[in-house]
């Protein structure tokens, strides 16, 4: 077990330096027909994704969204036969994001509104990206069937399972660290004597230095994985994904942010979501058969690698936030880096408003105030998404809502007012709220400043009988 976990710990250190150390993202090895066999089954997997969920067909959104995928992708990166990016976003509030093995990045519109700027779904993007070009999991059951194979024609030893997962995810080391995986299958040599020759390999002492210091810093559980070969990859790929973020121009210091906003928003819709709760519930040995890629025997199966995991760990961010401090992303840098809260601002907030606005005329203040929200947060600061923020807290009758709804509104009527003073409804909804508060006389003085800025409002009547019915109130 021990020397498992070593070999484990090992390819976890060592494959983000190598990843970034790659001169480009062109598979090392090609695919043979293992691993192309999961890149054909992930075109199946991707068509019963599809034909289960509502695809968002917003052209600005998605167009948007693919050009920040496809300025990710390095210059002349060889895909192999069937794998190509592409993305695909689907209409869910829960923050998702993973990969299909034939390149389609499928993301969750949680996920988008999740987001502040565009660094930060370059950030998510990127982490996709790089299991994609490096054929991360056809190459798990590539590497597998090999050794499977191998050890079935020569009886490998019984330690050679400890090797496994290791030989598995080994597709970015050279051919000399390929050479002592070898010597290791053969049982020509031993562990401690592999390590000590990997470890000795001509790798730069300042870049080994700057990762085994991040790596160090994180929890002993993080390191020591599951035992599942995609969980390493993770690290591989958020290792991966600040190189493309930098070498992309986008500034790399978003990552952290960016998945610990993602993780945030789907800490609050797993609150609600049955599904999420009913799995934590289960044995810990019963979650790993159903969402593991071993079957009960042990042998690793295709079919469960035709995407990646959607895993997103509380320590990523931190882990993210020292890797782009580190002097080998730092050293990748040329001129500015993009952050991009413009653009974002512009395309996420016009696809989140027709959304919200849908919402807010069918009643549904609880999606049109979290789409209205999102809105906001993105940048899409206007009176309009203000004031529909604001009343959105409180729906059709202020009086249903808790004190902090209230409070929430009306900083949203009074952020509203502040940018466009004209706008006539801001005034009504504070007419209202206040009327509540039993705060007459404010509540009088919105509703004629309603009137004023709305002349012709065909309320007028009900909203002159209100004003009355404040006056009197205050004078009791």
């Amino acid at each position: 077990m021990g020397s498992r976990m070593s070999v484990r710990l090992l390819v976890v250190i060592f494959l983000p330096v190598l990843l970034l150390a790659l001169p480009s993202a062109a598979y090392p090895e090609p695919l043979n027909k293992d691993g192309l066999a999961v890149v054909r089954l992930s075109d199946d997997d991707y068509r019963r994704i599809v034909k289960d969920a509502r695809v968002i067909t917003d052209r600005n959104l998605t167009t948007y969204i693919s050009a920040v995928a496809a300025r990710l992708v390095p210059d002349g990166t060889e895909l192999a036969p069937g794998v190509s990016v592409s993305v695909t976003v689907l209409d869910r509030d829960l923050p998702e994001v993973y990969s299909m093995a034939n390149g389609t990045i499928v993301i969750t519109s949680g996920a988008v509104t999740a987001l502040e700027n565009e660094a930060q779904m370059a950030a998510v993007l990127a982490h996709e990206v790089a299991h994609i070009v490096d054929a991360h999991y056809p190459s798990i059951y590539q590497a597998f069937k090999e050794v499977e194979a191998k050890r079935r024609r020569s009886m490998l030893a019984a330690g050679l399972a400890g090797v496994v997962v290791g030989a598995a995810i080994d597709y970015t080391v050279a051919s000399k660290t390929n050479e002592i995986y070898a010597d290791l299958d053969a049982g020509d040599i031993s562990y401690r004597e592999a390590m000590k020759k990997i470890t000795t390999m001509e790798i730069g002492a300042g870049t080994l230095e700057g990762f085994s210091d991040v790596y160090q810093s994180l929890p002993p559980e993080t390191r020591a994985g599951s035992g599942d070969p995609r969980v390493p990859l993770e690290m591989v790929a958020d290792a991966g994904s600040l190189t493309l973020m930098a070498r992309s121009g986008y500034d790399p210091g978003q990552a952290g942010e960016a998945w610990r906003r993602l993780r945030k928003k789907s800490d609050r819709a797993k609150e609600t979501d049955m599904g999420s709760l009913a799995m934590a519930f289960l044995p810990a040995q019963m979650r790993t058969l159903i969402s593991g890629v071993e079957d009960p025997a042990g042998n690793i199966r295709a079919e469960a690698l035709t995407r990646t995991v959607n895993h997103n760990p509380p320590d990523r961010p931190d882990f993210l936030d020292s890797l782009a401090r580190s002097r080998e992303i730092t050293a990748l840098k040329r001129g500015p880096m993009t952050v991009g809260r413009a653009d974002f601002a512009r395309v996420i907030g016009g696809f989140v408003m027709g959304g919200a606005r849908e919402a807010f005329e069918e009643g549904d203040y609880g999606r049109s105030k979290e789409l209205y929200q999102a809105a906001w947060d993105s940048g899409y600061r206007t009176a309009d998404v203000a004031y529909h923020l604001g009343r959105s807290q409180f729906g059709e009758f202020a009086f249903a809502a808790s004190e902090r709804e209230k409070e929430t509104a009306e900083n949203y009527l009074l952020k509203a007012i502040e940018l466009d003073p004209g706008m006539p409804e801001p005034y009504k909804a504070l007419g209202e709220l206040y009327g509540e508060w039993d705060m007459y006389q404010d509540s009088a003085r919105m509703y004629r400043k309603y009137l004023r800025a709305a002349p012709g409002a065909p309320d007028r009547n009900r909203v002159e009988r209100q004003i009355e019915k404040m006056e009197r109130k205050s004078r009791r």
